[in-house]
């Protein structure tokens, strides 16, 4: 057996050795003579009775040792000996028995696996693989994940890795699978001989191909940088997959003379010409068939679609504003830079040139030369004019056109009350409903942003009601300054009518009671009747009357 220990023999199913004649004192010795160049066996007699058997050890003083992985077997040449120059040859086969000494080993010791989303339960993802050099049951081994894992599993004899649940998709996992060997272990029973690190990621599958919408497009030949179609790509993918790399002309344009450029924003893309095109070739134009590429992994085409690219002859035709009034409407808070409208003549030149005529220039309005777009420059709440009229000027063409803004109020002021504060001093006795004060609010906005609406603020019991219109604050019923507060403090609030928020103030009212002498006396005890004595003093007091 391999790793045996020194002098450590062979075992044979059938006796080795030399038979003994009884009439004859032979020594039979024995020696290896072929197939020991390592000095690993040595070879000694044993005598029973009539039988020199020959027995095959492993040898202490050699440096050499049994490894079946490196030679599983030996043919060793023994020549036996014996007194008068008497010698015989045999053959000996030596077999050497794996021992479980080694454990299995991966190769390689990390994986990376693709997990598609979507994949169904029980579809493999991977496999990991693992080797032992030892034979049999010893060279037998299993997989398994070092932790409990829910989502994957792996098959303990094959090491494939399986989908047992749903991952989600972007989701990375980093696992450890251990292999396990099988047989009895030479070294203790720790039989974990190897780790492999498993790392899965979920990526989205490029399921949908591209789909192109094209709209064409008849340019004008004055027309510096015509576009003869807008090609619109969409993949339903997410992420890379949804990308689109490239559309391009795969079909109808041998010369070369088109391309597609995308636009910096969207998967929106627009068919140019590369270099002139001489139409009187093409008088009915040339067919162009477009394909689009996504980014995916493997990519997916689009079907070709065809577009027929044709340009419009030129033709007499009168340059004009697309209007001659355009009207406006425009909120007086509009921020600088708020977008007002866009003027343009057609067909409009390449060198087109728009400007406000000199008298109509305004300092709250800008516009593009190039474009004809209008923008405010500051906010117009010091506009005093409701409606501004704007003249714009084609420099080239010496066209005008009239645009009409018209400024709508916003609820930007809030209710101001007329005072501060409000004190008022009243009788006790003023009749209901006097009117013992106007607590009134204004507000600069206009329409319904300036109607107010007055209330008493608070849940406070009070004998005053207000006008919500007008502000006027009336008694609501009969005061009394002996039986009821002689000071009444509360809060009177205005709110204006604005949208889509209202906007609210308030003012601080003191009421405050005057007595009237509205009461006359009354003794405290009426019809008294008392005695006293003959001999009462003269001047001392009987008994004392109280009023009040």
């Amino acid at each position: 057996m391999q790793n045996s220990a020194a002098r450590t023999y062979t075992q044979s199913a059938v006796r080795m050795g030399v038979v003994l004649d009884p009439a004859l004192t032979w020594e039979v010795r024995y020696s290896i003579e072929a197939g020991n160049s390592e000095g690993i066996f040595q070879a000694e007699n044993l005598v029973l009775g009539d039988f020199s058997f020959l027995r095959v050890q492993t040898n202490g003083g050699s440096g050499g040792t049994l490894n079946r992985e490196v030679q599983d077997n030996y043919t060793l040449t023994v020549r036996a000996t014996a007194q008068g120059g008497l010698e015989a040859f045999t053959t000996v086969f030596v077999n050497i028995l794996d021992m479980n000494d080694l454990r299995p080993l991966f190769a390689p010791t990390s994986y990376s696996f693709v997990v598609p989303e979507g994949s169904p339960l029980g579809a493999s993802v991977g496999r990991v693989t693992a080797t032992d050099a030892d034979v049999g049951s010893n060279g037998q081994f299993y997989y398994f994940f070092r932790e409990r894992v829910e989502l994957f599993s792996v098959h303990p004899t094959s090491g494939v890795v399986t989908l047992t649940g749903q991952p989600i998709t972007g989701q990375r996992m980093e696992l450890e699978v251990r292999a396990v060997d099988r047989g009895i272990k030479l070294y203790g029973t720790n039989g974990i001989s190897s780790t492999a690190k498993v790392v899965l990621t979920v990526e989205r599958v490029n399921e949908f191909s591209p789909v192109l919408s094209m709209v064409a497009l008849v340019p004008s030949w004055l027309d510096q940088d015509p576009v003869f179609a807008v090609v619109t790509v969409e993949d339903q993918d997410e992420g890379v997959c949804g990308d689109i790399e490239w559309v391009s002309i795969v079909e109808g344009d041998p010369l070369e003379q088109f391309k597609v450029d995308r636009s910096p924003v969207g998967n929106e893309y627009k068919v140019k010409t590369s270099e002139p095109v001489d139409w009187k070739k093409f008088p009915y134009g040339c067919n162009l068939t477009l394909q689009a590429k996504d980014r995916g992994t493997p990519p997916l085409f689009s079907n070709t679609q065809v577009v027929q690219v044709l340009v419009r002859k030129p033709q007499a035709l009168q340059v004009r504003f697309d209007k001659q009034l355009y009207q406006v409407r425009l909120s007086e808070i509009a921020p600088p830079g708020t977008f007002v409208v866009e003027v343009r003549i057609t067909p409009e030149p390449p060198n087109v040139n728009y400007s406000f005529s000199p008298f109509s220039a305004s300092p709250y309005f800008l516009i593009n030369p190039l474009t004809g777009v209008i923008t405010t420059t500051t906010p117009l709440t010091s506009l005093s004019q409701d409606v501004v009229e704007l003249e714009v000027l084609e420099q080239g063409s010496k066209l005008r056109t009239r645009v009409q803004v018209t400024v709508e109020d916003a609820n930007d002021n809030t209710p101001t009350f007329t005072r501060p504060a409000y004190d008022v001093s009243i009788e006790e006795t003023v009749p209901v409903g006097t009117v013992i004060s106007v607590v009134s609010a204004v507000d600069d906005d206009k329409g319904e942003n300036g109607c107010i609406t007055h209330s008493i603020a608070g849940l406070q019991a009070l004998p005053f009601t207000i006008d919500q219109d007008s502000g006027e604050l009336r008694t609501a019923r009969e005061l009394d300054y002996e039986t009821s507060s002689d000071l009444y403090m509360f809060s009177v609030r205005a709110s204006d009518w604005g949208s889509p928020y209202r906007r609210e103030n308030e003012v601080n009212v003191t009421v405050r009671l005057i007595n009237v002498n509205d009461n006359r006396p009354l003794f405290e005890r009426v019809g008294c009747r008392g005695m006293i004595g003959r001999d009462f003093p003269v001047g001392q007091n009987i008994v004392t009357m109280s009023a009040v």
